[in-house]
């Protein structure tokens, strides 16, 4: 019997372009300046963070999202994130309960 399964949840079980929007909206960068940065960096295999130092060399993580938080944002994945045949495939698997999709307040951080 199975007693344990791992997700990537980036890509896999949530749809990220609604953070990575954010991101770039934060730092100033058009969208789609930013997705290319972005789809560069991963394909060299180096580390996603690493387009945020690209766009500002001197950013800093902890500061940008203290500052994003000190505005009212948060890092929700709405239930409009999830992959279409996401939520269906892990309530059918009886690992959620659909009530706890329900909500629109998933809050990661």
């Amino acid at each position: 019997m199975v007693q344990v399964v791992f997700f990537d949840v980036g890509e896999t079980l949530i749809d990220e372009t609604r953070h990575w929007r954010e991101w770039a909206d934060y730092l100033g960068v058009p969208s789609f300046t930013f997705f290319t940065a972005l789809g560069r960096i991963l394909e060299q295999g180096r580390s996603h963070r690493e387009v945020f130092t690209l766009f500002d060399p001197a950013f800093d993580d902890d500061a940008a999202w203290a500052e994003r938080q000190s505005r009212g944002e948060k890092y929700l994945f709405l239930q409009t994130d999830f992959y279409p045949d996401a939520l269906p495939c892990l309530i059918s698997m009886n690992w959620v309960r659909s009530s706890v999709f329900r909500r629109t307040d998933l809050s990661f951080r």
